[in-house]
């Protein structure tokens, strides 16, 4: 008999429960395979909830979507979509829906999946797609389906539902044996991951610890800190100076409120790469929880998932330019108010939700998650720095971040992550380029224990234009092996990604290390620039494809250089960090104001500023870092 996760026992008590065609198939698939067979019963993937999962170590997989409908009364519309005959609505195609799920796995879910796939194609076909009608035979079906591509689907009628017809399925898709070349036990362990979620154990857990102003070690949360842990079913805001803990207390929070309710909770970001860093701080509580109860993403991606579970069609066209593609997007789906109004009662809703960066989200952004998913009386936090506003979004008369929450911010005004020195350049910033923009900080500096053994610095170059980009990438080199830093605590940052995709090279063949990134390598890059003018919209999808990818498998602690835009390390942190500053250019964009206070606030301790010839900058960097040099 199949393996199947949870147990009969288990989907039983499910407050919503199985449909009879997601009981008749489930039923099916445990009777007649045998226990080489995994099942995955509604698996929750970073959100994606496919009905089922059909797994074989060393064969692959297969997605099936399934549909207690009666196919008359629809009409197909393609591939992408179809048609409710009663009302003209239109709804998404099963087959589109499932696709979307083998894409995720694909493009954001499984590490090393995509390029993988990229490198060899056969990759593709290791995940399969099936859509089962429990009330058609699979003649009608392949009737009602005559116009439309079939090629990469299997369709399961009732009547397929027998043990010769279905062993075809399985032959069709290489379920039928243990000979796969591409689903390895690498490949098939990075699917367990995500299909088997882990217990978090109290002794996986960190204690907390910080030094008080007497120099006194300190464990647990600061009495501060233990007010904000607390979890209660209100709505509330919680604003700090970078370091102030903001994300710890996220984090403890956030399972205090798992264990009050015992439910999910939805933690959202805007940065894909933060959501990574918030995982690990989960991990530092010091309590006992299934992982799966935690589902941590950003807003779009969460936007996009929520979609595809409720078959809500997703249309986009091709002929737009990259900008006016983002505002149609954004207009017609991600800030459209009304856009879950016909699925409100489908929608299943939160006991707590935490927004971490909130200044990076739109009002109207913040008004659908609090309309559609958070449940009554339901606990909503969320916290941010207006001074970290690098996407410039809308700020309250009080020039804080608009969230529609009433009452006053809770304001956290203890740093623990940096050094003295670090924290005074940063409020010097805010007094110089933030003066009629924001209030300025008040702050009290309790560094955690652990600081004590960084190094701390600030050094400042300014580099004359005329320097070629290896001129530079040499200096930067040896600042690194002469800090004698383990690569582990180092970051190289900009905010553009093509002098950072040459530096990573760079870093690669001159210090012989791997680097970890969250954009595509110079190889990748110059592989898809040899694309023709015809290809050009798939090169760009590709390259988008990567970096999305490369975000949502940025962690904190590879073991290597972490090599980044300003933009996706927003919300990190890290012990050394060295800032490439560019020249301002019409076509690239401007270096804002937030931008760099953003990139300062993430070193801990060991600051190298690389100012390629911004003369914005360049004074007040000179006036406030003792070690200045200016190489020509």
């Amino acid at each position: 008999m199949a393996i199947l996760t949870p147990s009969f026992e288990n989907i039983n008590r499910l407050k919503v429960p199985p449909t009879d065609g997601e009981l008749h198939l489930l039923e099916f698939l445990c009777n007649n395979l045998d226990d080489k067979y995994e099942i995955y019963f509604q698996p929750f993937i970073n959100g994606d909830t496919p009905d089922i999962i059909l797994m074989r170590k060393n064969s692959g997989v297969l997605i099936i979507e399934v549909k207690d409908w009666d196919l008359n009364n629809y009409d197909p519309v393609g591939r992408l979509h179809w048609e409710l005959k009663k009302n003209k609505a239109l709804i998404k195609s099963p087959l589109r829906q499932v696709q979307s799920y083998k894409d995720n796995l694909y493009d954001l879910h499984i590490e090393h999946l995509l390029e993988k796939k990229i490198k060899k194609k056969g990759l593709f076909g290791v995940v399969g797609c099936a859509v089962y009608f429990h009330h058609e035979d699979e003649s009608k079906i392949r009737k009602f389906l005559w116009q439309t591509d079939l090629k990469f689907f299997r369709l399961i009628g009732r009547d397929t539902l027998t043990k010769s017809k279905f062993a075809k399925i399985l032959r069709k898709q290489r379920l039928d044996k243990e000979d796969s070349k591409h689903f390895d036990e690498d490949l098939y362990n990075s699917f367990t991951r995500f299909l088997k979620p882990s217990i978090h154990t109290i002794e996986q857990g960190v204690v907390i610890r910080y030094t008080n102003e007497q120099g006194i070690e300190i464990k647990g949360y600061t009495k501060r800190q233990s007010e904000l842990i607390e979890s209660k079913p209100i709505q509330q805001k919680i604003k700090g100076f970078a370091g102030s803990g903001k994300t710890i207390i996220l984090a403890k929070r956030a399972v205090n409120s798992h264990i009050r309710t015992g439910k999910r909770v939805l933690i959202l970001t805007y940065n894909i790469t933060l959501k990574n860093y918030i995982h690990d701080k989960i991990s530092d509580v010091r309590e006992e929880f299934e992982w799966d109860n935690f589902y941590i993403t950003n807003y779009h991606t969460f936007f996009n998932t929520q979609l595809n579970n409720l078959g809500t069609p997703f249309r986009f066209y091709r002929n737009l330019s990259e900008g006016e593609l983002s505002d149609y997007l954004d207009g017609e789906y991600y800030s459209n108010e009304n856009i879950f109004e016909d699925s409100h009662d489908r929608i299943k809703k939160y006991d707590s939700i935490f927004i971490d960066e909130v200044q990076d989200y739109k009002t109207e952004w913040l008004k659908i998650i609090k309309e559609y998913f958070l449940a009554p009386d339901g606990e909503l936090v969320v916290y941010g720095d207006e001074k970290q506003n690098i996407y410039e979004r809308q700020l309250d008369a009080d020039r804080k971040p608009n969230t529609g929450i009433p009452g006053r911010w809770n304001i956290l005004d203890e740093s623990f992550r940096m050094t003295k020195n670090i924290a005074d350049l940063a409020i010097e910033y805010q007094k110089v380029f933030f003066a009629k923009k924001y209030g300025i900080d008040t702050i009290q500096i309790m560094p955690q224990t652990k600081l004590f053994y960084i190094q701390g610095s600030i050094e400042y170059y300014f580099f004359d234009s005329k320097l070629n980009r290896t001129q530079i990438f040499e200096k930067i080199i040896s600042l690194i092996k002469n800090s004698k830093i383990h690569p582990n605590d180092i970051s190289v940052q900009s905010q553009k990604v093509d002098i950072l995709r040459e530096l990573e090279s760079f870093v690669k063949d001159r210090l012989k290390q791997k680097t970890k990134t969250n954009f595509e390598t110079e190889e990748e890059w110059k592989k898809f620039s040899r694309k023709t003018i015809e290809n050009k919209r798939i090169k760009s999808e590709t390259i988008e494809n990567i970096r999305r990818n490369r975000k949502f498998n940025f962690w904190m602690n590879p073991g290597f250089i972490k090599v980044s835009t300003i933009h996706s390390f927003k919300g990190w942190e890290i012990p050394t960090l060295f800032l490439i500053i560019e020249s301002d250019n019409e076509s690239d964009g401007i270096v804002s104001e937030e931008l760099i206070y953003t990139a300062i606030t993430r070193c801990r301790a060991g600051l190298y500023i690389l100012n390629i010839n911004n003369t914005k900058y360049h004074k007040f960097f000179t006036k406030n870092v003792h070690h200045s040099h200016l190489i020509e």
